[in-house]
């Protein structure tokens, strides 16, 4: 009874993780929308200069990289409803560094990291 029990727990999480994996590559490519990217400013190396640079980037410095894909979407026939391929957002900056990747971990320590 425990064995079938675990099986059915094993097989919703895979199916879980099948409809997950599907639904965003499908939203992700299906183009009605525009795809949109967010960019999440980080002083990686805690300098005066760094921060200064990240206290001045705004929004509107990003739309050329929306130009340039709407250009290379409409090169291989995307066409969305909204006219846009991607929308490009600044998010609020990132104040704590991420967490080191660990040096000698194995296949395990890396994709919890990854998490």
């Amino acid at each position: 009874m425990f064995r079938a029990f675990r099986i059915l727990i094993l097989l919703f999480v895979l199916l879980s993780v099948a409809v997950g994996t599907w639904r965003a590559k499908r939203e992700a490519t299906d183009w009605i929308a525009p795809l949109d990217v967010a960019v999440y400013p980080i002083n990686g190396d805690a300098s005066r200069v760094a921060g200064d640079y990240l206290d001045a980037i705004r929004e509107e410095l990003f739309a050329p990289i929306e130009d340039f894909m709407t250009k290379e979407a409409a090169r291989y026939g995307v066409r969305t409803a909204y006219g846009s391929a991607v929308r490009m957002h600044l998010a609020p900056a990132v104040s704590t560094q991420p967490p080191s990747p660990p040096n000698k971990g194995n296949v395990v320590a890396v994709m919890w990291w990854s998490l």
